[in-house]
């Protein structure tokens, strides 16, 4: 019966992988208006980000080393799973899967850099807001006046960072309209795979404890909830910079 249930769950999660690499196929195809949309507003938004700041190629950088840090995690976890299977537990399905893992894994990365670029246009937008009233806070902390921008120069501030905020919410709306079929298969496939390994982990504990292929099925744990808790994270961070 273990065997059988094992076949069983095996069989779900390979038609899982199939759907989800479908479904990612499908959206890139259907959502190609989308996407140059989100592109275009991206342009823009930058362009009027560097009419105010000079140090953008500095935010860029720093994306790119978390997206480093992450690939990074990611080959390690390659390597020690690749080394598992080879010695002690080669799964069934593994060669088939192994290239949907990494059509996956892309997608991850994908989506996770497109929020995290619109959080750092957010983050860049904070800190010209706060400058902005800094430079105009009361003179003295016991003081009832309030700031008004009665100044051109205010008003004109005001107006770009406006702007800056109308655009910077039509690019979250935009990333949910390019990725939310992918985002939702992901998670949930992810969610499944998971749960499904995390029971595996537990029979072997229970009954024949065999080393390589309780490795392997945690080694599949870490790297599927690397990136969905990375991808988590950062929508997370979007969320608290719309809601500020």
């Amino acid at each position: 019966n273990f065997e059988k249930l094992g076949h069983i769950v095996g069989s779900v999660l390979f038609v899982f992988k199939i759907l989800t690499n479908i479904v990612t196929y499908v959206e890139s195809m259907c959502k190609i208006k989308h996407y140059q949309q989100l592109r275009r507003l991206e342009i823009e938004m930058d362009a009027l980000l560097r009419n105010h700041i000079d140090n953008t190629a500095t935010s860029e950088r720093k994306m790119w080393l978390k997206v480093f840090y992450c690939t990074f995690i990611q080959f390690v976890y390659d390597i020690l799973q690749l080394v598992l299977a080879f010695r002690y537990y080669m799964s069934p399905v593994f060669y088939y899967a192994a290239p949907m893992m990494s059509i996956e894994r892309a997608r991850y990365a994908q989506i996770s850099l497109t929020i995290e670029r619109q959080n750092e246009r957010a983050r860049s937008l904070t800190s010209l807001l706060r400058v902005l009233v800094k430079a105009n806070r009361p003179k003295h902390k016991y003081t009832s006046d309030v700031w008004q921008p009665y100044a051109l120069w205010e008003y004109e501030n005001l107006n770009s960072l406006r702007l800056l905020q109308g655009r910077l919410c039509e690019l979250y709306q935009c990333v949910g309209d390019c990725y939310g079929w992918s985002i939702t298969v992901l998670l949930f496939k992810t969610f499944f795979t998971v749960v499904a390994n995390i029971f595996w982990c537990i029979e072997i504990l229970s009954r024949d404890f065999r080393v390589g292929q309780f490795m392997y099925d945690a080694l599949t744990i870490l790297r599927l909830s690397t990136l969905a808790v990375i991808l988590l994270i950062t929508a997370d961070k979007a969320r608290q910079h719309v809601s500020a």
